[in-house]
């Protein structure tokens, strides 16, 4: 049993992401950012497999980028160019960072619709952590692409990196 709560063969699984991409495990969001165990599996792999997706396309810039650079994985290029933090490469946690903080948003957003009563002050703390989440997310995002890119994504004049 893995301090979720889940077996640790449903924290273990992994779904497998398109080879350039790092796959993420169950427990890369269960157990780093506590998502209540409540949630059936296949909710959380679901909601897992929908934040790869979103990730991936708001990254797309990046992967033809590094591709472009005779890459073929973000793990090679990271291997590459980046220094690791405690054995893990710096890009890895990024991505990883990004695509759980995404689903956390939504599993947190959803928890709260089926948990309260709608109120107007409910409604509102709901939204407020979907934000925070969200902007987890586009932070791990943007310091993603200020290490490919070698600049920094929080610029304004990058403003539309945040709508693709």
């Amino acid at each position: 049993m893995s301090l979720s709560g889940k077996s640790r063969l449903t924290t273990d699984r992994s779904l497998a992401n398109d080879n350039f991409w790092p796959d993420v495990t169950i427990g890369d969001l269960t157990e780093k950012y506590r998502v209540p165990v409540e949630y059936a599996d296949e909710v959380i792999s679901t909601t897992i497999k929908i934040a790869i997706l979103q990730i991936n396309r708001k990254l797309y810039v990046a992967k033809e980028t590094i591709e472009n650079q005779g890459f073929t994985s973000l793990e090679n290029y990271a291997l590459a160019n980046t220094d690791p933090i405690d054995d893990e490469e710096a890009l890895l946690i990024l991505y990883s960072h990004a695509v759980c903080c995404q689903a956390k948003a939504f599993l947190l957003k959803q928890a709260h619709t089926v948990q309260h009563l709608p109120t107007d002050k409910a409604a509102h703390d709901a939204q407020l952590t979907e934000d925070y989440w969200l902007t987890q997310a586009q932070s791990g995002m943007e310091l993603l692409l200020s290490i490919v890119f070698h600049t920094d994504f929080r610029d304004p004049q990058f403003a539309t990196i945040a709508l693709l």
